[in-house]
């Protein structure tokens, strides 16, 4: 009957059930496991050790994946407890057949998705920090994703001094996704855009009142 909890250790279950039209996400995990396919996915810490260092994530698979803490960054672990609910990439170590669970490689996943699906998008923005400047732009950092962004789009007018900005904050909007370079590419200008009509707003109410401005051109 629906609702029956089935428990099987056979390898051949899965697709025994699939013959019946029946598909279960345990089944599914497990099958995705054996063919050596990372794929992302909720689990439930079961276990951690004393000393921080490990956890156990059960992913209702016949498989409980083992997570190395030491790799994962500490605002991660410290906030982890057992019965907690988190997203885990799973991976399986071809060597020993080991199944491994990466928290932080989840949330790049999880994040990827958000920034992408975000293109075009002109109400998000994201914080991202300028990293590096390279020929034609920067390499940006939004939640742990490398991103692009050219120098053309990191300003609303020409930059007069191009290191200025690199180890700052700021916001970006996604507008493309190299394939190519498998890269983002991100502006500032697209949201200093679309902060001109709240900014042209504010001066007008004080519209009297001097400014200092910078000669751009």
């Amino acid at each position: 009957p629906e609702g029956t909890k089935l428990m099987c250790n056979e390898a051949y279950a899965a697709d025994a059930l699939s013959l019946y039209g029946i598909t279960i996400p345990q089944a599914q995990k497990t099958k995705l496991i054996e063919d050596n396919v990372d794929y992302t996915t909720k689990g439930e810490v079961s276990f951690i050790s004393q000393n921080r260092e490990r956890a156990l994530i059960d992913i209702e698979s016949k498989f409980t994946a083992y997570c190395t803490l030491t790799k994962e960054p500490e605002y991660i672990v410290n906030q982890l407890e057992v019965g907690m609910e988190i997203d885990v990439k799973i991976k399986t170590n071809k060597q020993n057949g080991d199944v491994i669970a990466s928290i932080s490689d989840a949330i790049k996943e999880v994040k990827l998705k958000e920034i992408k699906e975000a293109i075009g998008n002109s109400a998000i923005g994201f914080t991202a920090k300028v990293k590096e400047l390279i020929h034609g732009g920067y390499w940006v950092d939004v939640a742990g994703i490398k991103c692009f962004m050219p120098g053309s789009l990191a300003g609303l007018n020409k930059l007069h001094d191009f290191n200025a900005i690199v180890g700052k904050d700021i916001i970006v909007m996604p507008i493309t996704f190299s394939r190519e370079k498998d890269t983002i590419v991100v502006s500032h200008r697209e949201y200093l855009r679309t902060m001109i009509p709240l900014t042209i707003e504010k001066l007008n109410e004080t519209i009297k009142e001097p400014r200092i401005g910078f000669v751009t051109g």
